[in-house]
């Protein structure tokens, strides 16, 4: 994996906090283009090569069912639509259920998704956007990384709303 870049946004505070809780929680697909949108004029900004592919974090098929839509990946469309770069919502997907990240401690969220992902088919591109709503520890973007990695060689980046620093 070649050196990966990390697009982070917001600190997890008042009122991105409340927007992000909207789209994952409430459905609130307003807030979902908003945290697009936000993310799309921060990325228009780059000065480096855009990805050939982005990447949201799945959901795993129950929680999908549960919920009737993955917020990562409404909020990816945007982006996807203005920059004119693919999504992939299919090859790399979560196989374990377990318990929501937010829902445990620090510690125990690297044990929590640790093996959770698989690629199902290589992407055929070389760098790839990995996308999510919120990193807390970095262990979902990582356990997916993991799974993204089985392909070959790849340069990644993380591009996520928010993290609480």
């Amino acid at each position: 994996m070649r050196q990966q870049r990390s697009y982070i946004l917001f600190n997890y505070t008042s009122p991105i906090s409340d927007w992000i809780h909207a789209a994952k929680f409430e459905a609130s697909f307003i807030h979902c283009r908003l945290l697009s949108q936000l993310l799309s004029h921060t990325l228009a900004h780059r000065s480096t090569p855009w990805p050939q592919c982005i990447v949201p974090i799945p959901l795993h098929p129950r929680r999908l069912r549960q919920r009737g839509y993955n917020q990562v990946i409404e909020i990816a469309r945007t982006v996807c639509d203005r920059f004119e770069i693919p999504m992939d919502k299919q090859s790399l997907q979560r196989h374990r259920y377990n318990q929501p990240q937010s829902k445990l401690a620090l510690k125990e969220r690297k044990d929590n998704v640790r093996d959770s992902f698989q690629l199902q088919k290589a992407l055929g591109v070389s760098h790839i956007a990995l996308l999510d709503d919120v990193s807390t520890s970095g262990n979902t973007l990582e356990a997916a990384s993991r799974a993204l990695l089985m392909q070959g060689p790849l340069e990644l980046e993380f591009w996520c709303i928010a993290k609480p620093f």
